[in-house]
Order: structure tokens, then C-alpha cells, then sequence
């Protein structure tokens, strides 16, 4: 047995092998078992957001990134710790975006709007063609 696995239970026999690693893993070990992660289209709609709000928005004088902004919303989402720079800022200790359930990535998606929609971001076409698959409707 390796240190670590992940098998995605989409068939009988993926879930017979699932059975068969639990068998052999030795007293101690930890599993976890999660919902379905969050999908292409999801993740799609997801930079659609985050560059829109990258591309109108200037946040304390600045211009972000789509992936500062993605951090920022995580923060945001999912709290975390802040760890003290050597320049004397500070630093999130970051989330994964990719580790999102479905119903996370639909709150991942609902702050990112909600927050832009606050700040005056145009959110046409970044909010087409996803409303039903993450629960969110197009603006518009």
C-alpha cells in the first residue's frame, strides 16, 4: 500500500477497490472520504469572475492579479491564519481553490459576485453558460 490514494467511486469496481485498500491499510491510518469536487465549468466561470473583477477593479490603489484576487475570495470564504513577513506585512496562508466541493465552489462564486457587484464590477459574460450547474443564474 502506498502512503497515500484517492479513488473517485464511479463504479462498482472503483468502489471494490476502495473496499480492498481499507482492508490492507494498517490500524491508525486515516480516511477521508469528500463530495464531489468542484467542475470544468465551475472552474471556468470561476476565472471569468476573478478576471473580470481584475480587469475594473482598483482595490487600495492597486491592480490585482486574478490569482491575488483568487486568494483574497478564498480568505475570505474560508478564513485562515496570516503569518508576519519579513518586510513587516502580512501574508495569508492560502487555500486551494481546486479542493473546493461543488456547494464550496458555489459560495466561492456567490462571494466573488457578491463582492464585485459591491465595487461596481460588470459582470456580463463572465456569468453565461454556468447558472444551473453551480445553482447561480446569469446577471443580467
Amino acid at each position: 500500500m502506498t502512503d497515500t490514494w484517492a479513488i473517485r467511486l464511479t463504479s462498482d469496481r472503483a468502489r471494490q477497490r476502495a473496499h480492498e485498500e481499507i482492508d490492507k491499510a494498517p490500524g491508525g491510518a486515516y480516511l477521508k472520504i469528500t463530495g464531489r469536487l468542484r467542475t470544468k465549468k465551475q472552474n471556468d466561470r470561476q476565472w471569468a469572475l476573478l478576471s473580470a473583477v481584475s480587469d475594473q477593479l482598483v482595490w487600495q490603489g492597486e491592480h490585482h492579479s486574478p490569482e491575488v484576487w483568487k486568494h483574497f475570495f478564498l480568505h475570505i470564504l474560508k478564513g485562515g491564519q496570516w503569518l508576519k513577513a519579513e518586510n513587516g506585512g502580512m501574508i495569508p496562508i492560502a487555500h486551494s481553490s481546486s479542493q473546493l466541493s461543488v456547494k464550496e465552489h458555489k459560495l466561492f462564486t456567490e462571494v466573488i459576485v457578491a463582492f464585485g457587484q459591491r465595487h461596481g464590477v460588470d459582470f456580463y459574460g463572465a456569468n453565461q453558460g454556468d447558472g444551473e450547474e453551480d445553482g447561480m443564474k446569469p446577471s443580467g
